[in-house]
């Protein structure tokens, strides 16, 4: 009798090898083809797991950015548990997954990283700083705006924004320094910021 059942068993739901020893081994299942459900087992024995279901599908949290960092569960929820991705308006990565990049994000539109205009848009002058190259005496801090973006040189160092505006995700540049310091300043200020810096991957940031 045992036999038989098995024929009308494998017969009528084409059981893979992998779902039957599951079934003989829990005998909380019937070995019976069911409705799909998602459970993590081939209910209605096609070959597939949770289909239809979404699993696996990327998602994104309950954090403020727009990121697919996890992937959907049984229930419905999202494995995203990661903080917000804040846009950190340089280097041309769309961070916070909105569809906009830098200084065309409205979380940077409004800021130090930001300009309107083109070319030199500003200068702080020597009397006003001191300054950390090498190569130059009495410089000033050159602020130009490119493509939205404020790019920061130091008077008597090579500036690529100088001769014109090129695109870039520089926003600094590091020609003459021996650190990442560029200037310190005490009036004549960009966006009220006192202190410039240009990191090793040519990023402004204001200590």
């Amino acid at each position: 009798m045992r036999v038989v059942l098995a024929f009308v068993v494998v017969a009528a739901c084409s059981f893979s090898p992998r779902d039957a020893e599951t079934r003989d081994a829990d005998p909380t299942i019937d070995a019976v083809c069911l409705a799909e459900v998602c459970d993590g087992d081939d209910d209605d024995c096609d070959g597939m797991i949770d289909e239809g279901f979404s699993v696996g599908t990327p998602c994104d949290g309950s954090d403020l950015d727009t990121c697919n960092e996890g992937q959907l569960a049984c229930d419905g929820t999202c494995s995203d548990t990661t903080d917000t991705s804040q846009e950190s308006c340089t280097g041309g990565i769309d961070d916070d997954c909105n569809g906009s990049v830098d200084c065309g994000d409205p979380a940077c539109s409004a800021g130090a990283f930001c300009c309107t205009g083109t070319g030199l848009v500003h200068r702080i002058q020597n009397t006003c700083m001191s300054d950390f190259g090498t190569s130059g005496s009495s410089d000033t801090l050159e602020v130009y705006c490119c493509d939205g973006a404020a790019r920061f040189c130091l008077s008597g160092e090579a500036c690529p924004w100088r001769a014109g505006c090129i695109t870039s995700v520089a926003t600094c540049s590091r020609a003459g320094l021996p650190t990442d310091l560029m200037a310190t300043a005490t009036c004549q200020t960009w966006e009220g910021q006192t202190s410039y810096s240009c990191g090793v991957d040519e990023q402004v940031y204001f200590p």
